[in-house]
């Protein structure tokens, strides 16, 4: 199933734009994910919520939409500074894409 949110009222014959956006059905899935239970020493410190949520650490994601993968994966990838193994970022990815 595709996450997405519409940037135009739902009018027929109007082909509307999607954007990819971090939800907490998401961050939902990411924590129940093999890759989040298998990097133990992080998923012990913190939840999805408190890292992507709207509350979160880099909650500037949870605000962000994106037209494509490979631009979601660039503003993911520029805040490596911050932590979150590209692993987790990357399941992250792909469960948005999903």
């Amino acid at each position: 199933m595709r996450r997405f949110i519409w940037t135009g009222e739902d009018l027929p014959g109007i082909i509307f734009h999607k954007k990819f956006k971090v939800t907490h059905e998401v961050l939902t899935a990411l924590e129940a994910s093999q890759v989040w239970q298998s990097t133990v020493s992080f998923k012990s410190m913190f939840t999805a919520e408190s890292i992507f949520g709207p509350e979160g650490k880099l909650s500037w994601l949870w605000n962000s939409s994106w037209d494509t993968e490979d631009a979601m994966r660039s503003d993911l990838y520029t805040n490596m500074g911050g932590g979150v193994p590209v692993e987790i970022l990357e399941e992250l990815i792909r469960l948005i894409m999903d």
